[in-house]
């Protein structure tokens, strides 16, 4: 049954290619999207794990405020810096001033906010917590003056000593006096940054409340931050709440997920799937054509001894070679596009810092297996009625003809009908003339 299934595939080519394409596509989509899923996740995994890198414990508000995509936390009162620093085992506590600010380029467009966020903040000048650093210029040291990322200045054309505005969502009239880096990437994501000093933050982005956002706490070495984390919680009001930095990472991997990342791969996975069945129906259709057109050689396999359980398995075997090797070549061509989507997402603004495409063993196996599965189920219907094909079933075929030939060689048939009954009367009709002929002479 092996050699008779290859020898299948090898006398059809074209509908091998036909067959195999429709898999292909259907695979490459499903990989595809596993792929980018993976990659996204890793990246923002690895995104927000570097931002909170320095940070053992984060204290914040427990309010939030606003609601929808302009949900964001409260404030909580600056003294708690302090207080949070005098905790035992705490090395720095530093406060920080979080909102929103969109960066004006040189050529007055803004820059960002097509969906990652433009973010501004105070300055914080201590290396340890702060993941970003400055590669050009200094740190803002008065009024009207920002450090913006590099991937901002590339985009907007400014460097240090440009005079722009960051909308706050007023309007500032700022100077640019830094560029920092986001480690060697050049910015956080596609995120857009721009910091102040803390009076001007506090100013812009809290309305000159003397309050910060959040508290950033490193503790010392050796320190069991799990024991500064408790002790940090008897020590703030009843509004605000503290966790670790690993903590906070998990909180915001799960909000990305559930928002953008999670909207983005059940999308995908949709459209792969709907891929996937229309690889399905083409399946289906081209094993039924062909079961069709196979008829005669299921009979004859019939009928030198081939059993219907060995008719069935040859089709099933051709229709699983023809599903191993388009899922396997589908996962190839999904890595492909997965690369495309990467790419066109970060032309529009949505891409994530990532070290590459993410290939995983779980994403590769589901996608060939559903490949697999997807194509013997489009092909068992087809096979089952090969299988069902009598012994004699396509011999009778074979003998039928064209009605054209069938006219011809009834006419033909009639003819020598009539000839043949012309042959056997003529005799009688012979002797019965000579008859009368005589009794008529008699008469005479």
């Amino acid at each position: 049954m092996w050699t008779i299934a290859l020898a299948g595939l090898r006398a059809h080519r074209r509908r091998l290619l036909a067959t195999g394409s429709a898999v292909v596509l259907g695979v490459a989509f499903l990989a595809g999207t596993l792929m980018l899923g993976d990659s996204m996740a890793q990246g923002f995994d690895q995104l927000f794990g570097t931002v909170n890198a320095g940070s053992d414990v984060v204290v914040r508000s427990g309010s939030t405020v606003g609601s929808g995509d302009s949900e964001g936390r409260g404030s909580i009162d600056a003294a708690v810096v302090d207080r949070v620093a005098a905790v035992p085992g705490v090395s720095r506590a530093v406060g920080t001033i979080d909102g929103l600010g969109q960066i004006v380029g040189r050529n007055g467009q803004r820059l960002g906010g097509n969906g990652p966020p433009t973010l501004a903040s105070n300055w914080v000048d201590d290396s340890g917590i702060n993941p970003f650093h400055i590669v050009s210029g200094h740190a803002p040291r008065g009024p009207g003056q920002v450090v913006i990322d590099r991937g901002s200045a590339v985009e907007g054309r400014l460097a240090v000593g440009s005079a722009t505005t960051v909308l706050t969502p007023a309007p500032v009239p700022v100077t640019v006096v830094g560029i920092a880096a986001f480690g060697d990437q050049d910015s956080a994501g596609t995120a857009t940054n721009v910091w102040f000093d803390t009076a001007d933050a506090r100013a812009h982005l809290l309305g000159g409340q003397d309050r910060v956002s959040s508290v950033l706490v490193a503790t010392e070495a050796g320190t069991d931050a799990g024991t500064v984390l408790q002790d940090v919680r008897r020590m703030i009001p009843a509004d605000a709440q503290a966790m670790t930095g690993s903590e906070l990472t998990k909180e915001q991997r799960a909000a990305i997920d559930d928002d953008f990342l999670g909207f983005l791969r059940t999308f995908l996975v949709v459209f792969s799937g709907v891929a996937m069945l229309v690889a399905a129906f083409s399946i289906h259709n081209t094993f039924s054509v062909v079961a069709a057109q196979r008829q005669q050689e299921s009979a004859l396999l019939r009928a030198i001894g081939a059993t219907r359980g060995q008719v069935l398995r040859s089709v099933a075997v051709e229709v699983l070679l023809i599903g191993v090797v388009a899922s396997v070549v589908g996962v190839v061509v999904g890595a492909g596009l997965a690369v495309g989507l990467q790419a066109l997402l970060s032309a529009m603004g949505l891409g994530v810092p990532d070290d590459g495409l993410v290939v995983t063993s779980t994403s590769v196996v589901v996608a060939i297996v559903v490949g697999i599965v997807a194509t013997l189920l489009a092909g068992i219907t087809p096979a089952l009625a090969a299988s069902r094909t009598a012994p004699l079933a396509a011999l009778r075929e074979v003998a039928a003809e064209h009605v054209d030939g069938l006219r011809r060689r009834g006419a033909a048939g009639a003819v020598v009908t009539l000839a043949g009954v012309v042959l056997l009367t003529a005799p009688a009709l012979g002797l019965w003339t000579a008859r009368s002929c005589g009794s008529a002479s008699a008469r005479s």
